[in-house]
């Protein structure tokens, strides 16, 4: 069912589907232990290209709907996707990172200085795309965690 409700998402512009989706993602953020550490929530970004065909970016609106349930700020442009990279969906492991490795970049690391980020991404397939942009928030000593709709294995 879930990968039903991803593909939806991703390419069915199910922009209701995907709010209620980070809803239902805030309220079970709502129960770890962990969620009072975080101060905001930062989306992955698609490039405009890709958010002009889908009509949306699928992890902003997951974020909205986090935010509304868990009461946390949205900061859609801290991080800016530079580089255009395609589909990864036919990408194995080392074909992805290469692919997103320069991808990204912190907009906003200043505002981020005293911040605990709860980094959104839609799926997490190899972790590529979560990886490359924890790394620029490790490299601005700015403390992060991840949440993901889905994690794939293929």
């Amino acid at each position: 069912m879930l990968r039903k409700l991803v593909h939806k998402i991703k390419y069915r512009h199910k922009r209701k589907l995907t709010i209620f989706m980070g809803r239902q993602m805030g309220k079970i953020l709502l129960q770890t232990s962990w969620i009072h550490q975080i101060t905001c929530i930062v989306p992955v970004p698609v490039t405009k290209k890709r958010e002009k065909f889908r009509g949306y970016n699928q992890s902003a609106l997951l974020s909205a709907g986090i935010a509304a349930v868990i009461g946390k700020p949205v900061l859609p442009h801290a991080l800016k996707r530079v580089v255009f990279t395609g589909s990864q969906t036919r990408k194995g492991r080392i074909l992805r990172w290469q692919n997103v490795e320069h991808a990204f970049q912190l907009e906003q690391a200043g505002l981020l200085k005293n911040e605990h980020v709860l980094l959104i991404d839609d799926v997490i397939t190899t972790g590529a795309t979560t990886e490359a942009c924890g790394k620029l928030f490790q490299q601005a000593n700015i403390p992060f965690s991840i949440c993901s709709l889905a994690y794939a294995r293929h």
